[in-house]
């Protein structure tokens, strides 16, 4: 699957490993305050770690993604975010409903994929046999970046 992520996900070389997202876009890097944090911190705290699988591969038009079970852990997550930013809606708002899922390959960029149904196929196919991949969510990542992403702090769930 890197593989897959290294050559048709754009996150993956701006050094964001793989992930299921929970708010993008965020507070701006030089908006970040320490109360932003414990924010965050308590949300986390408010967490259990869980188990799950990336059950299945699915794909919207230009994009191939896993699909995580249970999908409702991921969900409330990114409520309990945007509950309390509300002014960061995910994706900036532009979906009715937000899917959670971890990205492998997307041809949304101009010039990313020269044929992309015929990536996006071969994508699928390759990645078809891996699943499920057993998983567990112990932690939430803030990251920042302007081209190049980086690891600022991490919030274990449960403390």
């Amino acid at each position: 699957m890197g593989e897959w992520r290294s050559r048709y996900d754009s996150s993956a070389a701006m050094g964001v490993p793989a992930h299921i997202s929970v708010l993008v876009p965020f507070i701006p890097p030089d908006q970040l305050t320490p109360e932003v944090e414990l924010y965050l911190q308590a949300l986390s705290l408010d967490e259990a770690a869980f188990d799950f699988q990336l059950t299945e591969v699915r794909r919207w038009p230009l994009v191939v993604y896993l699909a995580p079970e249970p999908r409702e852990r991921f969900s409330s997550l990114i409520r309990a975010v945007v509950n309390v930013f509300p002014g960061y809606p995910p994706y900036g708002g532009i979906h009715e409903e937000v899917i959670p899922h971890l990205t492998v390959a997307e041809c949304e960029r101009e010039g990313a994929c020269d044929d992309p149904d015929a990536v996006l196929v071969e994508v699928e196919r390759a990645i078809a046999g891996v699943v499920p991949i057993e998983a567990h969510a112990r932690e939430v990542w803030l990251m920042t970046g302007d081209g190049r992403w980086t690891l600022r702090r991490v919030f274990l769930f449960g403390g």
